[in-house]
């Protein structure tokens, strides 16, 4: 039997939304009652990989309540993106490398300036989630995966199966289309989105149907580390950027500023290196995308029972 006609894959698709919601909730509480940095990474994450999964569920069952989950979950997500920014900016300058040109009191100094901006970011990402109702939302994704639990039978699975092909098709040819390497699309800002959409869609997948694309996953890890590396360091010298150039800071302490900026400097070159290396690396990653899109990735395999399906990661 096709892994997406297995009446199975019904109560699998319906498990990975109740899982990934448990997940969702538990990481929210802790965000709200104590701004921790790995539950803000962690809320994001789970709220990115319920998306696809909902809109699934949207047309099959779930209705408007699933929609309308995706929407709240989208706006707790960029809530929280200013405070992850930062997260990943002050962690960076845990490492010498990327602390270059700064000595411990500028060091100090900076990290000082960066946590206030986080407490005055998290306070105001507090209020937006009170305010959208963030934790209603994980009670929408509970419902939807109990509506899609009480559904069985070959017919729904066979949509779920359909429409998850359908998702993973379109993923892989939008970002096949931003090839970064051409004028008319070479921003990697949008090509960085559309390939954390198609590693996420790759990913459920696997966790519910069993279709197995270790080539392809392993290329788009890969290469969203590396666009990921890239976008971190522009949005570090925006920041950082910002505070050296503040009236305050230039009238008070040039010196400081101008130390900032110089610091600014050598992120942008690793930035660009960063940019060069995927430019070198995107003839080979694009053939990997257009060897799935053709349906010759060899390691591909559906499984055909419930107990030989790869079990989802944690």
């Amino acid at each position: 039997m096709d892994g997406t006609h297995d009446p199975e894959l019904v109560s699998r698709f319906a498990s990975y939304i109740e899982r990934q919601g448990k997940r969702y909730l538990s990481k929210l509480e802790s965000v709200l009652s104590a701004g921790e940095t790995d539950a803000v990474h962690d809320v994001r994450v789970a709220s990115r990989r319920l998306a696809e999964p909902l809109r699934i569920a949207a047309g099959v069952g779930g209705g408007k309540r699933a929609e309308r989950a995706a929407e709240l979950l989208g706006c707790t997500r960029r809530g929280l993106r200013r405070v992850r920014e930062l997260d990943v900016l002050l962690e960076s300058l845990c490492d010498g490398s990327q602390a270059a040109g700064l000595d411990t009191q500028d060091l100090a100094r900076l990290e000082g300036e960066l946590t206030r901006q986080r407490d005055r970011a998290m306070a105001k990402a507090r209020q937006a989630c009170k305010r959208q109702k963030s934790p209603v939302a994980a009670r929408m994704v509970r419902e939807t995966a109990r509506k899609l639990g009480c559904k069985a039978g070959k017919k729904v699975a066979g949509r779920i199966g359909s429409r998850l092909d359908g998702r993973y098709v379109k993923s892989l040819d939008r970002l096949i289309e931003r090839d970064p390497r051409e004028g008319a699309t070479a921003d990697l800002h949008a090509t960085r989105i559309y390939l954390k959409r198609l590693r996420y869609v790759v990913e459920l997948s696997r966790d519910v149907s069993g279709i197995d694309r270790p080539e392809l996953l392993k290329a788009l890890v890969g290469m969203q580390d590396l666009l990921g590396f890239w976008n971190d360091q522009l949005g570090a010298v925006t920041t950082i950027s910002k505070i050296a150039r503040s009236p305050r800071n230039l009238s008070e302490d040039a010196g400081w500023s101008a130390r900032l900026l110089a610091h600014c400097a050598g992120r942008l070159r690793d930035a660009e290196r960063a940019r060069e290396k995927a430019m070198l690396q995107w003839e080979e990653f694009a053939a990997c995308l257009v060897r799935h899109r053709s349906g010759r990735g060899a390691t591909d395999a559906v499984s055909k029972s419930s107990e030989s399906v790869i079990q989802p990661a944690s």
